[in-house]
């Protein structure tokens, strides 16, 4: 399947290298506003550096990896559309719920395939939970516990520009929740705060954060999250159920273990950059959109989702800066 590449920022080259080692996929051209880091990543790995205009127009490209800035997101997935040709592109689809409101309302009943990179869906231990779940192993779902703590602060001037902690952080475990218990939330009541940087209060944004939602099934959901975590990317879910539990854990770098005289037990370190604790998630994902294309059932958050998955991000907010309890529809 024959890919082109909007966008070669740190996501992008990753994207790019992903679609490159892929047997099914074919990258044959790429594109970003600044032409001398795309042709650094296109000499790289000997693809074509085009405008973006050349991507929508090429009869050759089936399917385009949006991984752009945000602000781009809506426009680029409108524009692929209407070329008829695939479209993958990286979260969150806007900063503003109502450009994602109009972009869905724009593109109607569209036939193409557009697929939203939220790829915590696809990391193996969270994908064995969710089949667990089908299976029906728990019974009927009761509770969702997501612990979210990334391992420090990005910096300070990209926050400021990031929409804030539940657009650019939580926005992941909004659609993890979402693709757990199958159904959006009624009610969303969000407590934050500030304690790992207090620069944080100068542009209204927080770094720690606990969100409880009520399903209309009657299931709570449980988000605790926190931008430092001294001992690396702490991603754990539970669900508990009618019939028991499931527990998706940290993977950590290496199994080995640890037992000494002073202490009996010690694992490594857990990882500490999300690209190398997501690197099979980010493969399965490229994998799932390709058989998606071809038509088979997917696991990938679809624009539709996405859309729930915004408005969820949205009322955490609206909830953290009223204090008060926000009813989602």
């Amino acid at each position: 399947m024959k890919f082109a590449l909007i966008g070669t920022g740190r996501i992008g080259k990753m994207h790019a290298e992903i679609i490159k080692k892929n047997s099914l996929s074919e990258l044959i051209s790429i594109s970003d506003i600044n032409v001398s880091e795309a042709k650094k990543v296109g000499d790289s790995l000997g693809v074509k550096v085009v405008e973006p205009q050349h991507i929508f127009e090429d009869p050759n490209i089936e399917a385009i990896l949006i991984a752009s800035s945000t602000a781009t997101h809506t426009d680029y997935i409108l524009q692929g559309t209407k070329a008829g040709k695939a479209v993958f592109c990286e979260k969150p689809l806007s900063l503003d719920i109502e450009e994602v409101l109009n972009c869905q309302k724009k593109l109607g009943d569209h036939s193409n395939t557009i697929q939203i990179g939220f790829n915590r869906r696809f990391d193996p231990h969270h994908l064995s939970l969710k089949e667990s779940l089908k299976r029906g192993v728990i019974g009927k779902i009761e509770k969702v516990i997501i612990t979210s703590r990334d391992p420090g602060l990005p910096p300070v001037d990209y926050l400021k520009g990031s929409g804030g902690i539940f657009n650019d952080m939580l926005i992941h475990d909004f659609d993890m929740a979402y693709h757990l218990l199958e159904e959006a939330p009624k009610k969303i009541s969000t407590l934050g705060s500030v304690m790992v940087d207090q620069s944080l209060k100068s542009f209204g944004d927080i770094d720690t954060a606990m969100v409880i939602m009520e399903a209309e099934s009657g299931a709570l959901c449980h988000i605790n999250a926190s931008r430092r975590s001294v001992y690396g990317y702490d991603q754990r879910i539970e669900v508990f159920g009618e019939k028991g539990m499931l527990i998706s854990q940290n993977p950590t770098k290496t199994t080995l273990e640890f037992f000494g005289s002073e202490q009996t037990y010690s694992r490594p370190p857990l990882f500490d950059f999300f690209i190398d604790r997501y690197e099979k998630a980010y493969d399965n994902q490229l994998e799932d959109f390709i058989q998606n294309i071809k038509g088979s059932t997917s696991m990938g958050c679809q624009f539709k989702d996405s859309v729930i998955v915004s408005k969820m991000a949205k009322a955490a907010a609206d909830s953290y800066k009223t204090g008060s309890v926000v009813s989602f529809s």
